[in-house]
Parts: C-alpha cells; structure tokens; sequence
C-alpha cells in the first residue's frame, strides 16, 4: 500500500518496508521483511506523547487517536480487538503486549505469513511455543496463489506468452524484495532501533503465551513476495499504464506528501536537527505519520488515483485475507476473544469487511 516514503533530500530515507535485521538482548535474530504495504502505512497512532511529555506539540496531540477498535460480532458472539501498529514503534510493541494482557483472548491473529517467521526469530512454527495456523490451512482464498488458475485448462500455463509472463513476475518479485531488504537495512541503521521491524509480533507472542488463555496464533497474511508478484500482474494488465510509470508515479506521491510533512514537523520541532540527531528525526517522522490521520488520507485518496494497482495488492486483498482469517476463529464456538496485530493501514479495512461481507 504504497508503503514507501520515498528517498528525498538528505533528511531521511526511503522509508520502503523491506528486511530489517536486529537482535535482542539474547543476541536472537530479529528482522521483518514486510509486504511492501506493511510499513509505515502500517503505522499506528499511540496513546501516549509522541515526542515526549512538555515537548510534544498539542496540534499532534489534538490529531493522535487510539490505534486500538473494538469490533463486536453479536451472531457469533466473539469481540475482535484490533490493534493497529507500526514495525518500528517501540510504542506499538508496549500497547500490543497490554491489550492482550488485559484482553486475554481465545485466539491471536498478526499480520505475518510462515516465510516471515524466521525474521522474527522463528525458524518454525513449532518454535513459537504455541499451535499456529496459517490463512491459507484456514481454507482462506488468497488472491494471486496458483490455486486461483486451477480451473484454468493445464496447457494454458505453457503457452510461450505465459511462460514469459511468469517469469517475469517472478523475477520482479525477487529483485524487488532484495532491494527492498536493502533499503530497509538502511533505515533500521538510521532509527538505531534495537527491537527491530516486527518487535509487536514477537511482543504479540511472548504476551499470548504469558496469558494462558490463548488457543493459537494464526499467521493472517499473504506472503510478502506474493504480494510483491500480484502488484506487479495488477500493473501489467491495466493497459493505462506501465511498470515503470506505476513505479515512478508511487514513489513521487510519497515523496511530494512526506515532504510537507516533514517541513511542518521541522517548523514544530526546531531543536531536531534531521542530520545532526537523525535516530531521533526519523523516529520523530515515524511518530507523526502515526498521529496524522488527515496525512494518511490524504495520501491513501491519492493513491487511490495514481496506482491503483499498488493499493489493491498491497492494501485490499490483504484486507480481506487477514479479515477472513478472524472471521473462521470467529466461528469457533470455542472462541469469544480474538486480538489482531496488523499495520494500521489495514484496520479500517479489515473492520468492514468483518462487519459487511460475512
């Protein structure tokens, strides 16, 4: 969900959400590498002072909202928490950690897929300590697996325009998640964050097996690199546009609105010097994309127009994937409580589909 601010000036980096890498203090490894709609549209809003107590400014304040929505399913009698994050907020892994705390619920869903386990520290589900399941053994449609073209006649796969649209896409798919692993390296050097990209995830886990009262966690997403194939099929059917201009129209979006954003925190904040202290500025970036819901619309309505096969991919279906994930724990009598950890970019999106197609 065009989940890059793209690279500008030399304030910040392109905040593209790819592999980051860290470890805690057990000296585990630590990395995300999300979708690419999972990152800083991904963001939640906190609670708390985004910039601190006597320092943060109230026009931030005024615009700060809870991340957290209370979704009600009165014909099956569950209550769905959803909890709306950011893979770098040290504040959105705290907020995770008491919600289900507090919540204690029956079943936990987070916005991750088996390929991203290992990145958090997982090699395999048995490692997390409690039963996992994915959307996909949930019997969950997922847009752009193969089993989509099932129906389609055996022989069409192997017409020679196919094959070298397959591979194309799949090559796509892989360079564009290599570089996005990069780009994303780099931003987790300049944040000197040491939870890493995913630290709700494993927050999410730890505080599931602490509680006792969680049945499973359930692995909601498509895979990142399917995601990454989709939006590159979407752009190459839609006849009005091309990859690369897709691309370039993405990243000049991102930029031209992050850019305003960042001149009016600079205005807010003067004692934050974007080269000087630039941990704490690309923190500070983050935290006022969490807290700015008019930015976030503003920049979503605008997508919307430009790559329109960017939002799909990365933002609708998997809105409807993670969705349909809550909605079969839902329907398990055994079930009264479900919490979900997702980008905040996903949470409007999953709350209607919860509430008007099923």
């Amino acid at each position: 969900v065009g989940s890059l601010l793209a690279q500008h000036g030399s304030t910040s980096r392109a905040f593209l959400p790819i592999q980051l890498r860290s470890s805690d203090a057990s000296g585990r490894a630590k990395s995300l590498e999300p979708s690419l709609a999972s990152s800083w549209l991904s963001l939640p809003s906190t609670s708390t002072a985004l910039f601190g107590s006597s320092e943060t400014p109230q026009s931030t304040l005024n615009q700060s909202k809870s991340t957290i929505e209370i979704l009600d399913l009165p014909d099956l009698g569950t209550q769905v928490t959803l909890v709306g994050t950011a893979h770098l907020s040290k504040a959105s892994n705290e907020e995770v950690q008491r919600t289900i705390e507090s919540t204690r619920p029956d079943v936990v869903m987070i916005e991750l897929d088996p390929t991203r386990l290992p990145r958090i520290g997982y090699e395999t589900a048995s490692d997390v300590g409690l039963p996992v399941v994915t959307s996909k053994e949930l019997g969950v449609r997922i847009p752009g697996d193969t089993a989509d073209e099932e129906d389609a006649p055996w022989f069409k796969s192997l017409l020679p325009q196919n094959v070298a649209k397959n591979l194309l896409l799949d090559g796509f798919a892989t360079i564009a998640r290599k570089l996005l692993t990069g780009m994303y390296d780099d931003m987790s050097s300049d944040l000197n964050n040491s939870e890493g990209p995913g630290g709700e995830f494993v927050a999410a886990i730890d505080a599931s097996k602490s509680v006792g009262t969680v049945q499973r966690i359930v692995l909601g997403d498509r895979e990142s690199i399917k995601t990454i194939r989709r939006a590159a099929q979407l752009v190459m059917e839609d006849p009005s546009t091309s990859p690369g201009e897709a691309l370039n129209a993405l990243g000049r979006a991102n930029q031209e609105e992050i850019s305003k954003l960042e001149h009016r925190l600079q205005m807010e904040r003067p004692d934050l010097d974007p080269v000087e202290r630039k941990p704490e500025w690309s923190e500070a970036v983050i935290e006022e994309v969490k807290a700015d819901s008019q930015f976030r619309e503003r920049l979503f309505q605008r997508l919307e127009r430009e790559v329109p096969a960017f939002i799909e991919a990365f933002l609708h279906e998997r809105d409807v994937v993670m969705a349909s994930a809550i909605h079969s724990q839902a329907m398990d009598d055994s079930v009264k409580s479900v919490v979900a950890v997702v980008g905040l970019a996903h949470v409007a999106g999953i709350r209607k589909n919860l509430e008007n197609e099923f």
